[in-house]
């Protein structure tokens, strides 16, 4: 429980740090709890987890704690806008177990492909350093994220040691 003005505690923020980022409704569910004003500002209607902070410092707290945890922050994150409004899109992972066979490359490609093709528009996401160039894809369809990220290094101006 939040302290008694309402600020998330230190615990409370190592926990969101430390999350394991296969238990995203584990989190949601646990984040409503400790945000202020969870009732109205911290939504989950399952797969959409929206969290908007009302400039309030504890709020904004629990998101940098949950930026810290890259491995969740990136599988879900969706968008920030400005305001303090975050939203996010989550899954269930599967278990490493299961015996279902994963979707190859080309067929999460394809589908990805279909999906920007009809009315299933992605979030696209792209990225550029000094070496390289990657794109991230994540669209919603059929009660699945498909997430899709292509990276490809950038040529060199420089020769290498063949001249080439």
């Amino acid at each position: 429980m939040p302290d008694q003005n309402g600020y998330p505690t230190e615990e409370e923020l190592r926990g969101v740090r430390e999350w394991d980022y296969k238990d995203a409704r584990g989190l949601a569910e646990y984040l409503k709890e400790i945000w202020h004003w969870g009732d109205f500002a911290a939504t989950l209607k399952w797969p959409h987890l929206v969290l908007v902070t009302g400039g309030w410092s504890g709020n904004e707290d629990i998101i940098e704690a949950l930026r810290a945890n890259l491995l969740w922050w990136s599988l879900y994150w969706l968008v920030h806008k400005s305001g303090g409004y975050y939203e996010f899109i989550l899954f269930d992972i599967p278990d490493e177990n299961d015996d279902e066979e994963a979707p190859s490359p080309s067929a999460v490609l394809e589908e990805a492909l279909e999906m920007a093709a009809t009315d299933h528009l992605p979030f696209i996401n792209v990225s550029i350093s000094h070496d390289h160039i990657g794109a991230q894809v994540k669209a919603w369809k059929d009660n699945a994220l498909i997430v899709l990220t292509l990276k490809s290094k950038l040529a060199s101006e420089a020769p290498d040691a063949d001249g080439n």
